[in-house]
Parts: structure tokens; sequence; C-alpha cells
């Protein structure tokens, strides 16, 4: 990266061109020559201390937009909750969705088919499996989510009416 300073060395320069011949649109060589010396000479001039000059404008230029993307940055994070509230051990578990029975019936038959799958790639696989699937292959797992949602909506009635009204762990 041999050219980067230069690259640095030319934006500079522009920079310095602008601020310095704003009025005059139309200059001589001499001119632009003489400009050019000026610049080098105030660049050799400064320290590598006092970043004032045109130095301060590119640091100036980097800190907004260090600011810029942190005030993007705290804006978007969420933010803290309060602790997790703890699960009743004694709580009901909740049914498992339909492509989840179906993933838990065909897990071992595609890994068995592709054991050096990933686990991503193996959840990918069935989900194109169930996307695939007619609504007639897929009605036996709506009947086992179905049954398996009616036996949840059982245990959370009597779960529930244990428990007094309002009562929270």
């Amino acid at each position: 990266m041999a050219d980067e300073p230069k690259k640095k060395t030319a934006t500079l320069f522009m920079k310095f061109l602008i601020e310095e011949v704003a009025d005059d649109s139309e200059l001589d060589e001499a001119a632009l020559i003489a400009l050019g010396k000026r610049f080098l000479r105030e660049q050799q001039s400064m320290d590598d201390d006092d970043d004032e000059g045109l130095m301060s404008s590119d640091s100036d230029d980097e800190s907004a937009k260090k600011k810029k993307k942190q005030k993007k940055k705290a804006a978007t994070t969420k933010k803290k909750k309060g602790p997790k509230k703890e699960k009743d051990p004694n709580a009901p578990k909740k049914p498992l969705s339909s492509y989840m029975l179906f993933s838990k019936a065909s897990r071992a038959d595609v890994k068995a088919s592709c054991p050096t799958m990933t686990p991503s790639e193996l959840m990918k696989e069935l989900g194109s499996q169930w996307r695939g699937l007619e609504e007639a292959d897929k009605k036996p797992y709506a009947d086992a989510y179905a049954k398996d949602k009616a036996r949840y909506d059982e245990e959370m009635k009597t779960y529930s009416a244990a428990k007094p009204f309002g009562a929270r762990d």
C-alpha cells in the first residue's frame, strides 16, 4: 500500500485548491505551480504532533463519521430488559408444530442418506422437503398437531385452575 500516502496527499491538495481557488475559475499554469509549491511547503512545515491546518479536516471528517456510526448503533440497539422470567417446571409443554413433527420424523432418514450434512444444511433440506409436500401428505402431521394442541389446552385448563387468578411466581 505504498500508494496510500500519495492518494492522501493528492486528496489534501485538492481540498487545498478548492479552498484557495474558490472564486477563480481560470488558473494559468504558473499560478497552479505556485499553489502546488505553497501547498508542499505548508505540508512539510507541519509537525506530526500538530494536527492543525489541512490534516485536521480529515481527522474531523473521520471523527464525525465515527460519531454518526456510534449514534446509529445506539439507536438500533435494543434496550436491556429485566431478568428473564423463570418457567414453571410443572407447566405443560407446548405442542410441536406440524413442521416440527415432520422434521422429527424425517430427520433420521435424511441424515442417513447424507451423513456429511451439517445441521444447518440438514434443516434446509427438511424445509425444502416440507415445502414440496402436498396438503394430503401434510395432513397426518396436521392431525397430530391438532391432537397435541387439544392435550395442551386441556392440561393448561387444569394447570391454570390450580393457580389462583393473577398469581405470579
